[in-house]
């Protein structure tokens, strides 16, 4: 008699991640990644070149020694995706046309409204700090995003946030809904309790898969699955590690504390996850044990308020 599969849904951990891989579009997240656009560069020659050197700039990690090893840009393409406007005076009249053609401008400081005038998106480029400019383009251009980021590193950072963030949103919402029927006693536990477990198990790990790719694909790579085997490889491990944790802990708690502690682990284990995959993949860096428990425990308080939050307004909702 052949041995029954004991897993969760019937599959071991390799064949259940490759059912979660082809249930992911990540043709959708490479047509993302090549939309067209046109960055209008405005300003004096040094202007321009000091927004371009900005553009392909990437940021280190909060450790001095924990600079990028590589960074995927292919400078010679950028060019399809730049157009530089000089004034060498102020006097310059500038190409009103050729402006208005570009999905939005960065300009120098002193020419800005010259610029507004022809009523196109302006973004200022100020040499002492543009550590804010990032996060206001990607807020303007939500449909842009992926390609900025393929395209510039200089949006990586950010992009990978809001693709985290909204990713680990996204699994504490699900295991906060899949546990509710398990806070009030009764015999619909007996179905409930194991469906609660299987379902948890396939939709997060789906998530977290986009996730990778997603985060694969603003780093400047084209994502094609067999070729990320190894961040794979990473990600079941550390999504495995993250199921037996919350279930030895859950089991401990009252039904209460236990969904609100399985919703704050949900997202504090997704967001190290992901954060895990883009140190990987943009800085080269294997996680150790202490890059994940810091992790954790810098977002496990912030899953709490956003399980919190989810039941209140479930619960003013009724």
């Amino acid at each position: 008699m052949a041995k029954k599969d004991t897993s969760p849904n019937g599959l071991n951990i390799l064949g259940r991640a490759w059912n979660e891989l082809k249930r992911i579009n990540w043709h959708e997240i490479n047509r993302l990644c090549q939309q067209n656009f046109h960055i209008g560069l405005i300003g004096s020659e040094r202007d321009v070149e000091a927004i371009k050197n900005w553009l392909i700039s990437f940021p280190s990690q909060a450790s001095p020694d924990q600079s990028p090893i590589r960074v995927k840009c292919d400078t010679r393409l950028l060019a399809r995706y730049i157009t530089p406007i000089y004034i060498r005076s102020t006097g310059d009249k500038l190409d009103e046309k050729l402006i208005k053609s570009t999905t939005f401008c960065i300009v120098s400081p002193e020419y800005v409204n010259q610029v507004r005038r022809f009523k196109t998106e302006v973004y200022i480029f100020d040499n002492i700090g543009n550590e804010h400019l990032p996060t206001q383009v990607l807020a303007a251009h939500n449909d842009m995003r992926f390609a900025l980021a393929y395209h510039f590193p200089v949006f990586r950072r950010e992009h990978a946030t809001i693709v985290i963030q909204d990713t680990a949103f996204q699994n504490t919402a699900w295991t906060v809904i899949t546990s509710m029927p398990n806070t009030v006693p009764g015999p619909h536990q007996l179905v409930s309790i194991p469906f609660e477990g299987i379902s948890d198990c396939i939709v997060l790990s789906l998530n977290e898969m986009k996730m990778l790719f997603e985060i694969v694909g603003l780093s400047g790579y084209t994502v094609v699955p067999y070729r990320q085997l190894p961040e794979i490889g990473v990600l079941m491990g550390m999504a495995l590690l993250a199921q037996s944790t919350a279930t030895s802990i859950i089991g401990k708690l009252p039904t209460r504390a236990g969904m609100v502690a399985k919703g704050a682990l949900a997202y504090a284990f997704t967001y190290a996850i992901g954060e895990a995959i883009f140190a990987y993949v943009s800085y080269q860096q294997r996680v150790n044990g202490c890059f994940f428990r810091d992790s954790i425990r810098e977002h496990y308080e912030e899953g709490v308020k956003i399980v919190n939050n989810i039941v209140n307004h479930k619960t003013e909702s009724f």
